[in-house]
C-alpha cells in the first residue's frame, strides 16, 4: 500500500485544475488578442508579461511570432506556475509586480488587471492592459470600462482600446473583457 503526502495529493490536485481553466478556448482567444495588438501595434524587443499565468501558449504564438525569446521575460509570484513556465523558458521571474521591486525594459502586457491594483501606478512605458468584470470573491479590481482601465493606469496616449465578451467555459459564465493598449 502507498501512503501519499497530502501536499503533494493537494498540489497535483491544484496543478490539475489550474492547467484545466488554462487551456479554456476563451483563455487562449485572451492571448492571442495582446499579442495581435503587441505585434500590429508596438515595436519593441523586450517584452514583459506580468501576472504571466501559465506561459506556454504565450511562448508558442511568440516564437511563432519571430521574438526572440530571450528578450521575453514572465512574471509571476505563483510557485507552482513559475516552477512550470520553467519548463518552456529560462526567463521566468518569480516576483509580484505590485509589492516587489522590478525594473523593466519595453512593453508590459497585463491581461488580469482585475486581480491587481493598477499596474500605471507603478510603471511607465507601453502597456497592453486587458481586464474583466468577473465579480468572483477573489477579485479586488473588476474592470467595467476601458475608460477604467486608461484612467486607473494613467495612459496618457492610446493607441487601440476594445471590448469583447465570452462564455467562460468551466462555469458557463458571460464575463465581457476590456483591452487597452497605450503608452504613459
Amino acid at each position: 500500500m502507498i501512503v501519499y503526502d497530502n501536499k503533494l495529493i493537494a498540489y497535483n490536485l491544484e496543478y490539475d485544475y489550474i492547467v484545466k481553466r488554462y487551456n479554456r478556448n476563451s483563455h487562449k482567444k485572451l492571448i492571442n488578442r495582446s499579442l495581435h495588438h503587441l505585434m500590429s501595434l508596438f515595436e519593441v524587443e523586450n517584452v514583459n508579461i506580468l501576472c504571466s499565468w501559465f506561459c506556454e501558449i504565450d511562448v508558442f504564438y511568440l516564437k511563432r511570432m519571430g521574438y526572440n525569446l530571450d528578450k521575453c521575460y514572465f512574471y509571476d509570484f505563483d510557485e507552482i506556475i513559475h516552477d512550470v513556465n520553467l519548463l518552456y523558458t529560462e526567463n521566468c521571474v518569480k516576483k509580484d509586480v505590485i509589492f516587489d521591486k522590478i525594473t523593466m525594459n519595453g512593453i508590459k502586457i497585463h491581461r488580469y488587471c482585475e486581480y491587481t491594483y493598477p499596474i500605471g501606478k507603478i510603471y511607465d512605458g507601453d502597456f497592453i492592459l486587458v481586464g474583466c468584470d468577473d465579480e468572483s470573491l477573489h477579485i479586488c479590481n473588476p474592470i467595467t470600462s476601458t475608460d477604467q482601465l486608461i484612467e486607473q493606469n494613467e495612459i496618457q496616449k492610446v493607441y487601440h482600446h476594445e471590448t469583447w465578451d465570452c462564455i467562460r467555459e468551466y462555469d458557463g459564465k458571460l464575463i465581457n473583457y476590456y483591452l487597452v493598449a497605450g503608452c504613459k
